[in-house]
């Protein structure tokens, strides 16, 4: 294991997704892609995990035989945390699946998508290793799109904005967030979140033109996957491109907001939201 956290820490940031409807929400195996990250993060960084919450509840499970029974007990797993020691090596992961929020007889959304976001330092993993960790899970789960950043530790938290008050730290939400929340199956349809480093695309991807065009001039493409493709971008094309208009209208987040002009942002809402 390679840890020397620095006074300016960086970490690297995975954040994969796939689509679901409730009768995929309720078959996917979670517990086994939890079990999965589990044994690739201990096999790239040397790190065991550490905690287990479920549910966005504070009770903590410490072992993995623990953290087996409690899955067991859970009709429905929602969203479960997997810490590594992560106060001193700035490293977790996270698994949700929305969809399975709600009680049985509610009104749920007839799509939303089943997420893996991985925080991991950059003193302990290689950016190659990161890079193959997140194919590994591409492709034993058939995940369908994503990406991979860099962010510094002390700003962010995985890729969300920390605020830092005199007394305490709190994340910023803000209108963005909610604009990828509640349209990010555009993925299957030609669209991006926005522009990274690594990114995950998919055959749709392809079939815009507007981004396969770049896709085709700039950074390094090649396959990950029978439907998912990696396309790599060195730090001076992506601040080239990030701000163009014509990355800009294939990107659901945007400081401007566009998509929401755009006629599939209505469509996308409509099938991730339940009208009030």
């Amino acid at each position: 294991m390679r840890l020397f956290l620095k006074d300016k820490p960086q970490h690297y940031f995975i954040e994969l997704y796939m689509v679901s409807d409730q009768q995929f929400a309720l078959e996917f195996n979670t517990e086994e892609l939890i079990l999965k990250t589990v044994e690739l993060l201990k096999d790239f960084t040397g790190l065991r995990s550490h905690s287990f919450t479920f549910n966005y509840s504070d009770k903590i499970t410490r072992t993995i035989k623990g953290f087996r029974a409690r899955f067991k007990k859970y009709s429905e797993v929602v969203d479960c945390f997997v810490g590594f020691d992560s106060n001193n090596t700035n490293t977790y992961f996270r698994v949700a699946n929305p969809l399975l929020n709600y009680v049985s007889t509610a009104k749920r959304p007839s799509n939303s998508t089943i997420q893996i976001s991985i925080q991991i330092d950059e003193s302990i993993i290689k950016i190659n290793e990161v890079s193959s960790l997140a194919e590994k899970l591409i492709s034993d789960f058939s995940f369908e799109y994503g990406y991979i950043h860099k962010f510094p530790s002390k700003k962010f938290i995985g890729e969300t904005l920390v605020k830092k008050g005199f007394f305490n730290t709190s994340i910023s939400i803000g209108e963005k967030d909610h604009i990828w929340t509640n349209h990010q199956i555009g993925f299957l349809s030609g669209y991006i979140k926005k522009l990274y480093s690594i990114n995950y695309l998919n055959k749709s991807h392809m079939k815009n033109l507007l981004l396969s065009d770049f896709i085709n001039q700039y950074g390094e493409y090649k396959e990950v996957s029978n439907e998912v493709y990696k396309w790599e971008l060195r730090n001076k094309e992506l601040q080239s491109l990030k701000n163009l208009d014509s990355i800009k209208d294939s990107c659901i987040v945007t400081n401007d907001l566009r998509f929401l002009d755009n006629a599939i942002s209505k469509e996308l809402k409509a099938k991730m939201t339940v009208k009030q």
